[in-house]
């Protein structure tokens, strides 16, 4: 009973570690990866979407590697929660479904950070993709390994509740990952972090929310003119 009654203890203080090592960045950085993983999710959804349902390219993905490639990983939760709201009310309001809605941006999770994981086993927290042995790692993760872990998820959701055809899912879901983050991912670790943070800083956050703002209203007015 002692014995148990140890281990158990062991396991709470572990517990109790990991949760004390979680970091909040500042909220405007938790905010504006939001803005803009939901930017590249609405136009992913309503500017690219093929017969079959999913997106050409999903750029989002590719936005959301790049942070987990670089912040630190006591960060992380803050980055995929926020990322997280931002898919599913990107497909939500696109109507995908509740369910659906959850289901892809978590599929899209697993993968992403797992491949994330790895990779920052390999690099730690500076990637420079000028160099080759760093290129090599990030396209086979982020552009291999994501997108076929994701792939596979939201394939045998699509296949077990909707009847789709699975080879075109998997195959349509996997290049749409595939490109995002091939696409967004090297531009994003271009930039170097200092001028992210200051990209990201409160008034030029605030400057660039309210000009997305008024093209997704400009928007929304052509739509309803239109009908």
């Amino acid at each position: 009973m002692s014995k148990d009654l140890a281990c158990a203890a062991r396991m709470n203080n572990s517990v109790l570690r990991h949760f004390r090592a979680i970091r909040l960045p500042a909220f405007h950085l938790i905010a504006a990866v939001g803005l803009v993983a939901f930017a590249f999710a609405w136009v992913g959804i309503k500017e690219t979407q093929q017969a079959d349902g999913t997106a050409a390219i999903w750029l989002a993905d590719g936005l959301v590697f790049a942070v987990l490639s670089r912040t630190p990983r006591s960060e992380w939760p803050a980055y995929v929660i926020a990322s997280f709201v931002a898919y599913f009310l990107a497909n939500y309001l696109c109507d995908d479904g509740l369910i659906l809605s959850a289901v892809f941006p978590a599929a899209n999770f697993v993968g992403l950070i797992a491949a994330a994981l790895i990779l920052r086993m390999r690099w730690g927290r500076h990637p420079e993709l000028m160099r080759t042995y760093n290129l090599i790692p990030f396209c086979l993760l982020g552009g291999g390994l994501a997108p076929a872990i994701s792939g596979t998820i939201a394939t045998a959701v699509l296949w077990l509740g909707f009847g789709a055809d699975p080879l075109t899912s998997w195959r349509g879901w996997y290049v749409s990952v595939a490109l995002g983050v091939l696409t967004v991912g090297p531009l994003m670790l271009a930039v170097r972090p200092h001028a992210l943070r200051q990209l990201f800083s409160p008034g030029s956050f605030c400057k660039t929310a309210l000009v997305l703002g008024t093209v997704r209203s400009e928007e929304h007015t052509s739509e309803l003119q239109s009908h």
